[in-house]
């Protein structure tokens, strides 16, 4: 890449040809390069346009070119093109006091090349060009710190390769441009510290690359860009500091690419944008702490798995199949609460995510229950997992009702993954596995919620002791067993009046000594009596957590 300026120029003579050498110097005053080149006045290119014959300018200096004075000295109106067939200036230096101007032109032939061409500081204008080649190539081209206007431009055909080329401090304009269905190819960019837009622009059916880009921290727009269904590729790209906006852009069916992408301290906004039915992939991305907004925006699959999100995220989509947060370090605020319009996402996965900041996410309004357990590619442990970060963060900012929710499916599903896992471990373990996972099933789901329903476990406990009154009431027909009252009349209303009575005492652990169980109930009283000392346990940590929080 040049990072340079020219410090000398010095004429020379070889024969009739004249020549310019050029020394390149870097920002510290070093000497880079010293070229020469084959000195061509621009008259002599306006007579080879003239003639309509291939135009050849590799390894030329050329100073002052510009259509617009071609236009001029030839009284050709503004609205007529200028063709340049098989025009070639590679390693070509364009000097300019103002600007160089292909403006209005028309390249034919089979291709059109800038290549390793330098532009000195003007402003370079390329507006309503018409590339009508097989192929076009900027490839390594240095721009130079002037304005780079490609607005409303069109390429027909062909590979388009800006591959290696630098921008320096200027706006780059390539709004409106109309890209063809070839290859087109910014792969490796320097844009500088000026504006970069592409707003409006419209890329066809081939790939679209802008892989190891780098902009610096003006304004990076992609507003309103239709991409075909090619393949979009950002991998790597740093987006420096500036705004990022590819607000209501329009991406196609083809793959997406930001892997490894750094995004810096502006604001990123992908809203309303349409990232059509292919995956979207944000992997191991870096955000700084500028908001990123992904609001009213309709994805198919997209990935962030393994990224460190240090910023705001507006997850408010418009509609999403499947958001993969796996792996990802939350620091700050990531919102997906429905407000004006519902939030429409089947599949959310927060998988191994290390949450330092908030997670702002409505059970029911968000379909949590559903997130979570319509994911294909996980299995119990980690669902549960993703439902205990989801109860931390509920309980973090005093959402305890939803707390309560996601900690039962926590409970529900790690109970599972724990009778699974012993299985896989050894078929035999089924043995005690399902005996001991229907126990407490039993125990502490059903009977309890896992203390997040004192009334339940009040519900429990009154079906328990009813279980235990209706036996002591049925036993002593079929079986020895009796209840023995002091002063009691034993006779048949009485009797289950006695039963319930004894069935209270018992369950309640009070022990008046005015009852005493004969027969089988002796062996079923103390198992009463134990579960009613750990229902009651059971209901006061369940009514107590309640009341404290």
């Amino acid at each position: 890449m040049f990072k340079h300026s020219i410090r000398e120029i010095s004429n020379l003579s070889t024969g009739d040809t004249k020549q310019v050498e050029i020394t390149f110097f870097d920002d510290n005053h070093r000497v880079v390069d010293i070229k020469r080149y084959r000195v061509i006045e621009s008259q002599d290119i306006y007579n080879q346009i003239k003639q309509e014959v291939s135009v050849s300018l590799d390894d030329c200096y050329i100073k002052g070119f510009s259509i617009a004075e071609y236009r001029k000295l030839n009284e050709i109106d503004s609205s007529l093109k200028v063709i340049l067939t098989d025009f070639s200036a590679r390693n070509t230096f364009f000097d300019a006091e103002f600007e160089v101007d292909f403006s209005g032109v028309d390249f034919s032939g089979k291709s059109v090349t800038f290549s390793q061409s330098y532009f000195s500081s003007s402003n370079i204008h390329f507006y309503k060009t018409h590339f009508n080649t097989e192929s076009v190539d900027f490839s390594a081209v240095n721009f130079g710190n002037g304005n780079i206007n490609f607005q409303f431009s069109t390429f027909v055909k062909g590979r388009v390769s800006f591959d290696d080329a630098f921008f320096g401090k200027g706006i780059k304009s390539f709004v409106n441009v109309l890209f063809n269905d070839g290859e087109v190819s910014f792969r490796n960019v320097k844009f500088g510290s000026g504006d970069v837009s592409f707003h409006f622009a419209k890329f066809g059916s081939g790939d679209v690359s802008f892989e190891k880009s780098i902009f610096d921290n003006g304004l990076v727009d992609f507003r309103k860009v239709e991409f075909g269904n090619g393949r979009k590729d950002f991998r790597r790209v740093n987006f420096g500091n500036g705004n990022v906006s590819f607000e209501e852009t329009e991406f196609g069916n083809g793959r997406i690419n930001f892997r490894s992408a750094i995004f810096g301290e502006g604001s990123v906004s992908f809203e309303l944008a349409d990232f059509g039915l292919d995956e979207v992939i944000f992997e191991k991305a870096e955000f700084g702490t500028g908001k990123l907004s992904f609001y009213n925006a309709q994805i198919h699959n997209i990935s962030f798995s393994g990224c460190q999100l240090n910023c705001f995220v507006d997850f408010r989509v418009k509609s999403a199949d499947r958001i993969d947060l796996s792996d990802t370090i939350i620091r700050d605020v990531v919102d997906f609460l429905p407000t004006k319009s519902v939030v429409k996402i089947h599949e959310l996965n927060l998988t191994r995510v290390k949450n330092l900041g908030r997670i702002l996410i409505n059970w029911k309004r968000n379909r949590v229950y559903q997130l979570i357990t319509g994911q294909k590619n996980t299995g119990f442990r980690e669902k549960a997992e993703q439902f205990n970060l989801l109860k931390a963060d509920y309980n973090g900012i005093g959402n305890y009702e939803e707390e309560d929710l996601a900690y039962v499916e926590f409970k529900r599903y790690e109970l599972k993954a724990d009778l699974y896992e012993a299985i896989e471990a050894n078929n035999l373990n089924s043995l005690w596995a399902y005996p001991l996972y229907y126990f407490k099933l039993l125990v502490f789901d059903i009977m309890g919620l896992y203390a997040t329903n004192p009334f339940r476990v009040m519900v429990s406990m009154t079906v328990v002791f009813c279980l235990f009154s209706i036996s002591y009431t049925i036993l002593p027909r079929f079986f020895d067993a009796d209840i023995i009252c002091s002063g009691a009349d034993n006779n048949k209303f009485h009797y289950v009046f006695l039963a319930f009575y004894y069935s209270a005492i018992t369950f309640l652990t009070i022990g008046y000594g005015d009852c005493l169980p004969e027969g089988h109930i002796k062996w079923l009283a103390p198992m009463e009596g134990w579960m009613g000392m750990f229902l009651m346990a059971y209901f006061t940590v369940a009514f107590v957590r309640k009341i404290l929080r």
